[in-house]
């Protein structure tokens, strides 16, 4: 079930990979309104803790949240569930 409906994707993808991922998801470079959004991360350690779910990694609740907090739209909403739904409670 989700927690908060949001219209943009985003993921961490080596600068190695950058190109290929592109490619493969038939990305175009967009000014504005784009719903992908490509992250290199400046190091692994976004990495740490991530499960594989499928074909892709996906980061540790603590990242997320993290991530999520950085987030204008609905990204504190989304972050206070998931504190909630992960570790019980938030302040």
């Amino acid at each position: 079930k989700p927690t908060v409906t949001y219209n943009k994707a985003y993921a961490y993808v080596a600068q190695r990979d950058f190109d290929e991922v592109v490619s493969l998801l038939n990305l175009q470079p967009v000014e504005t309104g784009g719903n992908v959004k490509l992250i290199i991360p400046y190091d692994e350690c976004v990495l740490i803790h991530s499960k594989k779910m499928k074909e892709a990694f996906i980061t540790s609740p603590t990242q997320t949240v993290l991530d999520l907090f950085s987030n204008k739209a609905r990204g504190e909403e989304a972050a206070l569930e998931i504190i909630e739904k992960e570790f019980g409670t938030y302040a």
